[in-house]
């Protein structure tokens, strides 16, 4: 009877390790796969991004915000979204917006209370679109709202991973979209 306990004992251990060491497996299987899905994730800092840093730099003047922003370091996530295709098709180099915000019991709200669109990524004027067939076409054709909804999406993650409470209920936000990934966003709160 004793042996016969001490069987059914390793065997119990036996079934015990296989769980364990599957259950290791698993995770290491797990671990590799999420690694080599960062690996996955495009790079802001190679040679060719770089090289097109310093292009867009020497076409910029000295007092941008995006210049500025570029020489510290500041580098788009690299993640091509298709509303950036569409912001090319219409000469829009960056969009810019000015998002009311509101917090309340289910949380904050957005609204766009402004939208332009420039030609540049200086801080030009002259560079902001206002040919009204142009903008009417912008609008009709539904690249104002992909844009808006891309903003929208930006400012509620924004809000949600670093706004504390305390820090104001509602106000402004102005922000910005670019054509190229590889650029910064610029945003402020007023």
């Amino acid at each position: 009877m004793n042996s016969r306990r001490r069987v059914n004992s390793a065997v119990g251990l036996l079934r015990l390790h296989m769980k364990v060491s599957l259950t290791t497996v698993v995770l290491i299987a797990c671990l590799n796969n999420a690694v080599s899905l960062q690996g996955q994730t495009p790079n802001c800092r190679s040679a060719a991004v770089d090289a097109h840093i310093k292009d867009v730099i020497a076409k910029l003047p000295p007092d941008s915000s995006m210049r500025r922003a570029l020489e510290k370091g500041d580098r788009g996530d690299c993640i091509h979204q298709p509303w950036m295709d569409r912001m090319k098709q219409y000469g829009i180099k960056q969009a810019g917006f000015l998002i009311g915000f509101s917090r309340g019991r289910q949380g904050f709200t957005f609204k766009v209370l402004a939208a332009t669109y420039s030609t540049d990524y200086a801080d030009d004027a002259a560079a902001i679109i206002h040919d009204r067939k142009l903008l009417k076409r912008i609008r009709d054709e539904g690249i104002e709202q992909e844009l808006r909804d891309a903003v929208l999406q930006k400012a509620k993650q924004f809000f949600s991973l670093t706004w504390r409470a305390g820090q104001g209920e509602h106000g402004k936000w102005g922000e910005s979209l670019v054509d190229d990934e590889t650029l910064p966003t610029l945003g402020y709160i007023t």
